[in-house]
């Protein structure tokens, strides 16, 4: 019917809190006057306990808390489960920003075309930017078909990295005991799509099968973008039996800002990322699934492990460590090669393959895209210009802490003299402490 807002006010003078949300007016018989959704409980930082009828959220003279009343919280109980007669379903839009908002992903800020890395099969592709001169894109693509053993197309084209440089170990701590999970039963429909995605684990050897496994997960379908379907297998009972892998990955914010400056970049994604690590010997078995055609351990690393991406991430930090920071940057199985001058990329991507192809590293042709310019500047962000000499130079900087926020200037005259100025904001002239 509509929506309202209303102010909001829980718990008792002088530990209350009170919040303005918006409510949805509906035509609907129901036990309750108000329902308090996720938003709401967000907005209070309210924590609730259905068991003990209570919720409990901070104010400024302490922890609040209100507490609900058993006999009424019965009675809207009993209420709730009765039928009720309506004349047609209601259907309320606009709760979910999902519901009319597609996904929509990134694009490059120019058209890529596809050019063949395989001398025998055209139809083995990879992607490169429409901006480049015909020289440019001839000189790219003999370069890129030189190396197209660094690329595969099915998983028989990946033999993994070498045991002996890397491999996935768990660490099950000892006071953990061995978990099955009950099998689950999935649709006939679904039941075909696992059991052809399990056959193409065994056709690449990454799965193998097992009789007495002490650990044993069912298996989830997942999805991908691009529609297919991938098997992943819950561990979330493994998970908890290992510790947590405190090897910290790239800050994403620090790795755009290292792209600044450099007029061409090659995008690369690795395939199946982290199927091309191998499973400690030891481990391969807790690593087990059941399905319908019976029960497999795998000999590589699977996503649904908790420690998989700082496993990676180690692995590409030593693979690259030449080159990060100074041509590349990398995310876990994501790889960006840099160049300042268009005419050093050629060199900057032959080292990459090279390294690629030293470790058996293998990419996702159809996820990569080489030689793409770093596109114009972002609305909203100045272009860097070349300094007057006989202008005068006024450099900002700040920092905000919970005490406030403060400021320094620096006005530099053509002289080279310079005046220094600092102010303090308090806090309590700021909407929000730590803003601007």
């Amino acid at each position: 019917m509509g929506s309202i807002d209303l102010p909001i006010t829980i718990g008792k003078y002088p530990q209350q809190s009170t919040k303005l949300r918006t409510f949805l007016i509906i035509d609907c018989p129901s036990a309750y006057n108000i329902i308090l959704g996720r938003t709401a409980l967000n907005a209070l930082q309210a924590v609730t306990s259905t068991y003990h009828l209570a919720m409990k959220f901070p104010t400024d003279q302490g922890v609040g808390i209100v507490r609900g009343e058993q006999t009424i919280a019965q009675e809207c109980y009993v209420a709730s489960l009765k039928k009720i007669k309506m004349k047609e379903a209601m259907t309320i839009n606009g709760v979910d920003v999902r519901d009319e908002e597609e996904l929509v992903r990134g694009e490059p800020v120019e058209e890529l075309v596809e050019v063949p890395v395989h001398p025998t099969d055209p139809t083995k592709t990879t992607k490169i930017g429409n901006q480049l001169s015909s020289q440019a894109k001839a000189d790219l693509t003999a370069l890129l078909a030189k190396h197209n053993n660094v690329f595969s197309w099915t998983h028989s084209d990946m033999p993994g990295i070498d045991l002996s440089f890397i491999t996935h170990r768990l660490g099950i701590e000892s006071q953990f005991r061995s978990f099955r999970q009950k099998q689950c039963i999935f649709h006939p429909k679904r039941n075909s799509l696992i059991v052809v995605e399990l056959d193409k684990l065994l056709k690449a050897q990454f799965i193998r099968n097992v009789d007495y496994p002490r650990w044993l997960s069912n298996v989830i379908l997942v999805r991908k973008n691009n529609g297919e379907w991938r098997l992943c297998v819950d561990y979330s009972a493994l998970n908890q039996a290992y510790p947590k892998d405190s090897y910290s990955l790239p800050r994403i914010y620090l790795l755009v800002n290292a792209t600044l400056g450099h007029q061409i970049l090659s995008f690369m994604d690795g395939f199946s990322g982290y199927n091309q690590i191998l499973m400690h010997v030891v481990d391969q078995e807790h690593t087990s699934l059941i399905i319908d055609k019976g029960t497999y351990y795998y000999r590589i690393m699977s996503f649904g492990l908790k420690n998989a991406r700082a496993t990676y991430q180690r692995l590409v930090n030593a693979v690259f460590q030449h080159q990060i920071g100074q041509n590349m940057e990398v995310y876990v199985d994501d790889m960006l090669v840099k160049s300042k001058l268009p005419s050093d990329h050629l060199a900057d991507l032959h080292e990459t393959f090279q390294t690629l192809f030293q470790y058996q590293m293998k990419l996702n042709s159809e996820k990569c895209a080489f030689s793409v310019g770093s596109g114009p500047p972002s609305p909203g962000h100045d272009t860097i210009e070349e300094e007057d000499p006989h202008s005068w130079t006024l450099c900002v900087d700040g920092s905000s802490r919970k005490e406030g926020s403060g400021a320094d200037l620096i006005l530099t005259t053509p002289e080279a003299e310079y005046f220094k100025c600092a102010f303090q904001i308090p806090i309590y002239s700021m909407q929000q402490p730590g803003r601007i």
